[in-house]
């Protein structure tokens, strides 16, 4: 609002005229300054204005300056003197503290007034408290800086559909300057909202007031992308504000993973089945081997010379091994192509019974104890669990130092939803250079000194693979091992 010269003759003319043009403009009063005797009066309503008692207003010069914020006051200061030496109107936005420690934003504007030789007789002027529109503009500013810095797409539509409003994000997104999306139509960009067009979705926003989903862009240079949004009808009166996220990239991914994993699952799974007839099909020639080079062992030992009796021992130890290991694949492809069953509540303590049952005749020969400390219930396949121990003490008494009893003792330790399950030996142990090594299929430290085909511990890491854990090994060597797993807990 500018205030023109015969506005400032007006406010000079009487009291009660000068009060009800400081209403009709809104202020909270009108004061004058005298200046060669330092004495302000005033008219209105300055004691609300400065936060004072009814009739104590400040008089003077002074005393109006320690009405000001400290750190506006050179400010103010600095404007009333430019003003009385270019006579030009004064106008400045400063903070009063009141006595309270309130903070009031003011607007003050003023009129010097001078004799004839040009000397400052008195200064004219009103206040106007202007806290509400600074509120405002500090709310704008704060919006303005969080909208021109968002990372995300912002736009802001009327109810004709027309973009009022966009941030430079949305300008990167849709490929276009900001002043260039204003005033388009957000169907102009919007391809697919969730399979509906534009007119349902925009209709069923107006409904639910909010609506958050993927959909579909089309750029300005014509390709399209997705994007996550979050919209919200009514941000403010008559405007609609929606926040995207290009996910353009993310979705590509994620549909390039899909098809990597199903094309992975074909595979193995065809190369499981391949692994599984493979094994099954060499059984029949295996087992003709196993029994002619018996039959030619048991006729012909004795007839030829003592190295063709070697020979055909060579011949029926090896057709004995190679089906060791086909059995042992057959068991490997068995637990890769088990059928996914819900798992149901093992307690880990008859898994261990189960299984030390299964080697109750090795065990006794080698004279092995196995104890166990309380142990929990687990979500599991109570097959696969027995399996899991078997093939774990098993393995304990095959790598036993020769003259020491196998000792093997199973705890447990609760960590967050799962539990870890130890299961400790007394055996020769592994360096620890061989502790991931011994985990793969068909990895023997040991050769032919330790019998097994060394696939035990492959199938014990994919039956806790299975189970959503992992396993490994803590030892070194003439200390024994231990072997511990995740599983799922239900209960202590």
């Amino acid at each position: 609002m500018t205030l023109e010269p015969d506005y400032w003759r007006s406010v000079s003319r009487g009291t009660e005229q000068r009060l009800r043009l400081a209403m009709d403009v809104g202020c909270f009063g009108i004061w004058e300054w005298s200046i060669p005797d330092d004495r302000i009066t005033r008219e209105g309503y300055h004691e609300e204005l400065f936060g004072l008692e009814p009739g104590t207003f400040l008089g003077t010069y002074e005393a109006f300056l320690a009405c000001i914020h400290p750190e506006d006051r050179e400010h103010v200061q600095l404007g009333i003197d430019r003003c009385l030496r270019s006579h030009e109107e004064y106008r400045q936005e400063y903070r009063i503290l009141w006595p309270d420690g309130t903070i009031r934003w003011i607007e003050g504007r003023a009129r010097l007034e001078c004799d004839e030789h040009g000397h400052p007789l008195r200064m004219l002027g009103v206040l106007h408290d202007i806290t509400e529109r600074k509120h405002v503009e500090g709310h704008e500013h704060r919006f303005r800086a969080l909208f021109e810095a968002a990372q995300d797409a912002v736009l802001i539509a009327d109810d004709d559909r027309r973009y009022v409003e966009a941030n430079p994000a949305a300008g990167r997104l849709l490929g276009l300057p900001c002043e260039q999306i204003v005033g388009r139509r957000v169907e102009e960009f919007v391809v697919d909202v969730r399979g509906m067009d534009v007119d349902s979705s925009w209709e069923q926003f107006r409904t639910t007031g909010v609506q958050t989903g993927e959909c579909r862009l089309q750029r300005a240079d014509g390709t399209e992308c997705d994007v996550e949004y979050s919209a919200k009808t009514s941000f403010l009166p008559g405007l609609h504000l929606s926040i995207l996220r290009d996910v353009t990239q993310r979705k590509r991914a994620e549909e390039a993973l899909t098809r990597q994993a199903s094309d992975l699952a074909r595979s193995n799974a065809d190369l499981q089945q391949f692994a599984y007839v493979t094994s099954h099909d060499l059984q029949e020639p295996l087992r003709g081997i196993i029994s002619f080079s018996q039959m030619l062992s048991r006729r012909y030992r004795g007839q030829l010379d003592e190295e063709a009796d070697r020979f055909l021992d060579y011949i029926v130890s090896g057709a004995y091994r190679m089906k060791s290991l086909i059995d042992s694949l057959l068991t490997y492809s068995r637990v890769v192509n088990v059928d996914v069953m819900p798992f149901a509540p093992v307690p880990l303590d008859a898994a261990v019974h189960w299984a030390s049952m299964n080697l109750q005749t090795v065990m006794e020969e080698t004279r092995t104890s196995v104890t166990h400390d309380e142990l929990p219930t687990v979500m599991a396949d109570h097959v696969q669990l027995v399996q899991l121990f078997q093939n774990l003490i098993s393995n304990a008494i095959k790598y036993r130092i020769p003259e020491r009893p196998p000792e093997i003792h199973i705890s447990t330790e609760q960590a967050d939803q799962h539990c870890i399950v130890a299961v400790r030996d007394n055996g020769i142990g592994i360096h620890p250079d061989h502790k991931e090594r011994i985990f793969g299929v068909f990895k023997r430290l040991h050769g032919n000194d330790v019998p097994g085909t060394g696939i035990g511990l492959a199938i014990c890491k994919r039956i806790v693979e299975r189970h959503g854990g992992r396993i490994w090994v803590e030892s070194k060597p003439g200390e024994g091992a231990m072997f511990r797993f995740t599983l799922p807990c239900t209960t202590k």
